[in-house]
């Protein structure tokens, strides 16, 4: 029985890119998330509570920036080695794990504070 062969040199690199390109669709989907989510604090007044959410929206950006870079670097043939390029997706990697954390902190700090009460108002005028 034949042991089935390895992917050739060239589709690894095109398993990596194909794997950047789908990371990209996430961090891009999350950092879109976040970012409404930012607005809405701070229409809120919950400064407070936003600093993880900006920490998890850099970092998404960041892996994107990196996916990208990946990308090309991968696409002109300037990375010949998969010992580099592994390198890059694992810091692209590690900058997507490091935006979930910081966006689950967000979500721990969010639960654990209590909502402003909002002030009393008229039934009959609709007042304050």
């Amino acid at each position: 029985m034949e042991e089935p062969q390895q992917p050739q040199h060239n589709e690894k690199f095109q398993l990596l890119t194909e794997w950047s390109k789908w990371l990209i669709t996430i961090n891009f989907a999350a950092a879109t998330g976040c970012t409404i989510v930012f607005q809405k604090a701070v229409e809120n007044g919950a400064e407070k509570l936003i600093g993880p959410l900006q920490l998890a929206i850099l970092f998404f950006a960041i892996s994107i920036v990196i996916a990208v870079v990946l990308i090309f670097l991968i696409s002109i043939g300037y990375l010949k080695t998969l010992n580099k390029s592994f390198w890059i997706a694992v810091a692209q990697l590690a900058c997507f794990l490091l935006a979930l954390v910081f966006f689950g902190i967000w979500i721990k700090i969010k639960a654990c504070t209590k909502p402003k009460p909002e002030p009393a108002r008229c039934v009959m005028c609709k007042t304050p």
